[in-house]
This record gives structure tokens, sequence and C-alpha cells, in this order.
């Protein structure tokens, strides 16, 4: 069994759903197959920023509730839901 630390510093949980989709795409179609996958997200998502990532890299409209926080609490919520999603997807298990 192999260890790959992707984990990007300053990520948010949005970058984070969007690289992990891509990364395991890859890994997959080089015939690694993951067996687990851990998550630590929330740290930089709160951080004050005036403008939403959603926002600023997908040119969405931001968020009624929004205070100038990186990523809502929702929009937190919808992005952990995903990832665990797309671990599940590639046959993966989660770990939060």
């Amino acid at each position: 069994m192999h260890t790959i630390n992707a984990g990007v510093p300053g990520y948010s949980s949005l970058q984070g759903r969007k690289y992990l989709e891509m990364l395991l795409k890859t890994l997959g179609k080089a015939g690694i197959q993951v067996e687990y996958v851990t998550f630590y997200f929330g740290n930089n998502d709160g951080t004050y920023n005036k403008l939403e990532d959603k926002v600023s890299l997908d040119g969405k409209r931001p968020s009624r509730n929004a205070s100038g926080e990186r990523v809502t609490p929702e929009d937190y919520a919808r992005n952990m839901a995903a990832m665990v999603d797309i671990a599940r997807e590639h046959g993966a298990r989660p770990i939060l």
C-alpha cells in the first residue's frame, strides 16, 4: 500500500472538491485504485475574502447570506458531501 499526500495549502473545500475529482480520474486512468481518501477542510473556507470562491472561480452568483467568507457554511456542507460521493464513486472509502 502507498500513501499520497495530495493536500494543497490554502485550498478551500470548493477547490478541494474540484481537485479531488480531477485527481481520482487521473489516477483511475493510470490504473491506480485508491482505497481511502481523508478530508480536512474548513479552516480556509471561513477566511474573509470579500468574494466567495464560487464567484471568483466559477462565475456563479454570490449566496444571499454571504458575508465575505470564501465559502458559506451551506456551500461547505455541499462541498464535503460531494467529496464523499466522489470518493465512493471511484471505489474509495472517505474518512472525515
